[in-house]
């Protein structure tokens, strides 16, 4: 009967605090764009011992030496990428369990994201050597690229909130490419959801090495 329905209801209340994530999402989207911001300085300046050997016109004698020029450039690529891989995995630990600060997607890809970003870096890194002829050349060419890259490709700030021609002009960036993967990770996408990300990152990263 309604009487007894409502001495004994089946529906039940219960109270539950809701923990809001939105301030704890804004920090690691913060803590996101300073460690590509990161990655993109280690990766410029891990070809300063190539310029070193350019100086020293290495280059030189190794193109009228029996190893081939893709030997040696892969070498040096192989160590940056070693260096690169350390980096990346060492800071990743120390910000998730020593800082605390929650990435919300899984570390793999958060991995993913940040490695393919690294290549890109270090393809930047050996066209600035490509053509620049000395060290002092090649750190001004990058000190005035650092800065407005990063800005442009929405480490300092969310990328959709700037002009819409400053946004296309971020699709020029890898930086772009890598924080749009982050966001996509964080509103609750999965793997098939960055390859394209992924995809355009390696592009970049053939388009500058090649």
């Amino acid at each position: 009967s309604l009487y007894n329905s409502y001495i004994n209801p089946e529906l039940k209340i219960e109270k539950k605090k809701i923990k809001d994530e939105e301030h704890n999402m804004n920090i690691s989207s913060i803590g996101l764009g300073f460690f590509i911001a990161l990655i993109f300085l280690q990766g410029l300046g891990a070809t300063k011992n190539f310029m070193k050997d350019k100086q020293l016109n290495t280059l030189d004698r190794i193109r009228i030496s029996p190893v081939p020029s893709y030997q040696y450039i892969s070498g040096y690529m192989v160590t940056y990428i070693i260096v690169l891989l350390i980096q990346i995995v060492f800071t990743i630990l120390i910000v998730r369990y020593i800082i605390r600060i929650d990435f919300f997607m899984p570390f793999p890809l958060l991995f993913l994201i940040c490695f393919c970003f690294g290549l890109s870096s270090i393809g930047t890194g050996l066209i600035i050597v490509a053509f620049t002829k000395s060290s002092t050349q090649a750190g001004y060419i990058t000190s005035f690229l650092f800065t407005p890259a990063c800005m442009l490709g929405g480490c300092y700030w969310p990328f959709h909130i700037m002009p819409p021609f400053l946004q296309r002009v971020s699709d020029l960036l890898p930086h772009k490419w890598a924080m749009d993967a982050f966001y996509k990770l964080q509103e609750g996408g999965d793997f098939f959801s960055i390859v394209l990300n992924l995809s355009i990152l390696l592009g970049f990263t053939l388009l500058l090495v090649l």
